[in-house]
């Protein structure tokens, strides 16, 4: 079986204490990569999970290539422009 390629969008500690580390240690996803408002808590969760992309903008990630889906781990009134 393919790897799943996923980017993550959102650095708070519940995107981390639960999407990050469940996806990180999944034998079947590639953390790709990650998107959030603050750049060095991004590239901070990136370097922690070894995740190659960083953005700041979630538009980016998602026009991104190589991903085959997107978590969207923010605020639920931000999930339905993202």
């Amino acid at each position: 079986m393919d790897k799943v390629r996923l980017g993550i969008i959102g650095t708070s500690y519940w995107a981390e204490g639960f999407y990050l580390h469940n996806l990180h240690t999944h034998p079947n996803t590639i953390l790709a990569a990650i998107c959030g408002r603050n750049q060095t808590r991004a590239e901070a969760l990136a370097a922690k999970f070894g995740i190659g992309l960083v953005y700041r903008d979630y538009r980016q990630l998602i026009d991104s290539r190589g991903l085959d889906a997107v978590v969207v781990a923010t605020p639920e009134d931000l999930h339905h422009p993202m």
